[in-house]
């Protein structure tokens, strides 16, 4: 019996894998071919049609055609650059380390589409202060607020809180706290509440709760993390020491509320000052 002879060009389109060069091969002589004739149809055969039926010219179809190809290779070319530099940026992050240089402090004079604050217990906490200023009677960019409280108490001052807010002209839409208020990559889902004192001293509970707010921010808002602001200046301080862990990556902003206080121990003269990070990127070390 003889043996059956093998086809390459047959096993390469059938393979690509087994015989990859032998399919670049056939793939460019079928992309030559079927641009022959497509160029031959669009540029010859239909520019003759049109001129025969309608008078356009020639000439001027063709020239049509040439320009609309070269935007749209244009555009492609665009397009794949951005997510070219995306994938690379991507690539660097994850095989990097970001070391922190420098931490600088000044007044914040921007104003976020996006704002996590920790909700204080008190009739005036560090909170309101960062909602105005980011609200600015309607002239700052704030239209998302995430309120984190920890605990019933914490929660019945977020409630009383917002409905001052609201009572001002803030819309209670941009407002977001509470067991009621669900989070994206939850496994046991308490909303924005720390419902016992060991969650609301747990730095690293505080530090995935806002994890997930950044993620709901995205998913369900469309805000990117440069677009959304933390303030640690309420809560407790292991509150405080998980939003500030959360919050060590290069595209997420920290701020506090630098305020004096009056002989009854009230904060007075407040501020708003960002805190401003300088990392440098190194690469990560391979384990064997």
């Amino acid at each position: 019996m003889k043996p059956v002879k093998r086809n390459v060009l047959l096993e390469a389109i059938a393979n690509p894998a087994k015989q990859p060069i032998a399919f670049i091969f056939v793939l460019t002589l079928a992309l030559g071919v079927a641009g022959d004739g497509l160029s031959t149809l669009v540029l010859e055969v239909i520019g003759d049609w049109l001129q025969q039926q309608f008078g356009v010219d020639k000439r001027l179809w063709q020239g049509l055609v040439v320009a609309g190809l070269v935007g749209a290779v244009l555009l492609a070319v665009s397009n794949l650059s951005a997510h070219l530099s995306d994938w690379m940026k991507g690539i660097v992050l994850r095989n990097s380390t970001a070391t922190i240089e420098t931490a600088r402090v000044r007044p914040l004079t921007q104003t976020y589409p996006g704002l996590i604050v920790l909700v204080s217990l008190g009739q005036n906490p560090p909170a309101k202060a960062a909602i105005l200023h980011h609200w600015q009677a309607a002239q700052g960019n704030l239209q998302h607020c995430w309120l984190i409280c920890g605990g019933d108490r914490s929660l019945q001052t977020a409630t009383t809180l917002v409905e001052q807010l609201v009572a001002q002209g803030l819309p209670r839409k941009c407002f977001h706290y509470g067991r009621d208020y669900h989070l994206p990559l939850a496994d046991r889902d308490a909303g924005l509440l720390a419902s016992d004192a060991a969650l609301a001293n747990d730095p690293n509970f505080i530090r995935e709760l806002i994890d997930r707010i950044y993620a709901d921010a995205e998913l369900r808002y469309g805000l990117d993390a440069t677009e959304v602001i933390a303030d640690y200046t309420g809560g407790n301080k292991s509150m405080s020491a998980g939003m500030i862990l959360a919050c060590t990556t290069p595209n997420r902003h920290l701020q506090y509320i630098l305020s004096d206080y009056d002989d009854d121990n009230k904060p007075i003269n407040s501020q708003v000052m960002e805190v401003q990070i300088s990392y440098t990127l190194k690469p990560l070390r391979r384990q064997k």
